[in-house]
């Protein structure tokens, strides 16, 4: 679901964004009119506006009320257990003052374990008195993810011809504010060479040996690891009975390519893309598959990870996910742990807490939602695709800083 965490596309075009356009009240008068923005966030590409935070109210956020808040109580609990407070790192969107400090967290934590009733109209105002709304000024685009399962082999076998590596010892992640605070947010991945950073292997070049050092954790169909890789975590059914869980560890640095948008470009299919539609074709053609698989550089490697049957895959927070409530963003402009309310075209609003992030989740609006384990969820997540009004709850502190740059009326 990438990251620290899992790497989470699904294969559907970040061409197909839905239109969504951002409207709501300013604190401390209403209408449209008085949206004040509070926030100017990390550039975008470039040519593009810096996006922004609308300071908004309860009542703006559409559908705000409707929802079974309470399925959210469990994956907030997970996240007070794993005691990541303040859970995620600052950016440019917000700010550290604006995260709140760890005894507030501690407090909403309290708050949370001693709620009565438990119930949804309880929990939502727990999370009002604890958080104000803001708007990403910009458009957005909601998919899903899950964690598949599929057969493995401990040793190479008819059927499992590729192995599914482990992180090499070479392979290291550069967070660039450490070498000199002055930069924006950022990582960079590559392998060291003679005692310098190198770009790792593409896909192609580790699928044809490179990287032997990596430790092999099993063996498997190929097409059924390049998803998996996606996923960024699975379930292994192995002989005998036994299962290995996986869960994302590193990745080799490249830029992830979608293969679905290669086989459009291809005229090889038409739209809509899913990842159905994209296994079909390669099971159709079989002696392309690798080309095809190759287009995409990128190269997840896994690490074995505990957890009963019931209980979700790790996020990048260290937190188990909960289906349906978890979501990966990119934690450069929203810090992870912070609670979101997303109101897609066609589908219900739900109340999601930002656990994960993904390799190809890049940008402000591009949420992932964690739908669950196995065939059923992956047929849920294959499918979904909307446009996405996305809604960041902050910490409401006694002194609300100003986010960003300055705080301008729109």
């Amino acid at each position: 679901m990438q990251p620290r965490s899992l790497i989470r596309p699904l294969l559907l075009l970040l061409a197909l964004v839905l239109p969504a356009a951002l409207s709501g009240c300013a604190e401390p008068c209403s209408g449209a009119a008085c949206a004040r923005a509070v926030s100017r966030a990390a550039p975008g590409a470039v040519g593009q506006e810096p996006v922004r935070l609308i300071a908004l109210d309860w009542a703006d956020l559409p559908g705000w009320g409707e929802d079974r808040t309470m399925e959210l109580l469990p994956g907030l609990e997970a996240q007070c257990a794993a005691r990541r407070r303040p859970p995620g790192e600052p950016t440019a969107t917000v700010p550290a003052a604006a995260i709140g400090e760890a005894d507030w967290w501690q407090s909403l934590c309290e708050a949370a374990a001693g709620l009565r009733p438990r119930t949804d109209a309880a929990l939502r105002a727990l999370i009002e008195r604890h958080f104000r709304p803001a708007g990403l000024d910009t458009e957005g685009l909601l998919t899903g993810y899950f964690e598949p399962v599929f057969h493995a082999c401990a040793e190479k076998a008819p059927g499992c011809t590729v192995p599914v590596r482990a992180r090499p010892p070479g392979l290291v992640d550069v967070d660039i504010r450490r070498i000199d605070p002055a930069q924006p947010p950022r990582r960079i991945r590559g392998c060291v060479e003679q005692g310098a950073l190198a770009p790792c292997p593409t896909r192609a070049a580790i699928e044809a040996g490179a990287l032997p050092e990596a430790p092999v954790l099993a063996w498997m169909d190929p097409v059924d690891k390049f998803f998996m890789q996606i996923q960024g975590s699975g379930r292994l059914a192995l002989a005998g009975g036994a299962t290995l869980r996986l869960g994302y560890d590193a990745q080799n640095g490249a830029p992830y390519v979608p293969i679905g948008r290669v086989l459009l470009d291809q005229g090889e299919l038409s739209r809509p893309v899913s990842m159905q539609s994209i296994r079909a074709w390669l099971a159709s053609n079989p002696d392309r598959a690798e080309e095809i698989l190759n287009t995409n550089p990128s190269y997840v490697f896994f690490r074995p990870r505990e957890g009963g049957a019931g209980a979700g895959p790790e996020g990048a927070m260290g937190v188990r996910l909960t289906a349906g409530r978890s979501a990966a963003v990119d934690a450069a402009i929203v810090p992870l742990g912070l609670p979101l309310w997303l109101a897609p075209r066609g589908r219900p609003p739900r109340l999601v807490l930002a656990q994960d992030t993904g390799g190809a989740i890049r940008g402000p609006g591009r949420v992932d939602l964690f739908v669950g384990t196995g065939e059923a969820a992956g047929e849920v997540a294959g499918r979904l695709v909307a446009g996405v009004r996305v809604f960041v709850l902050l910490p409401r502190l006694a002194e609300a800083p100003r986010l960003g740059e300055e705080a301008a009326a729109r």
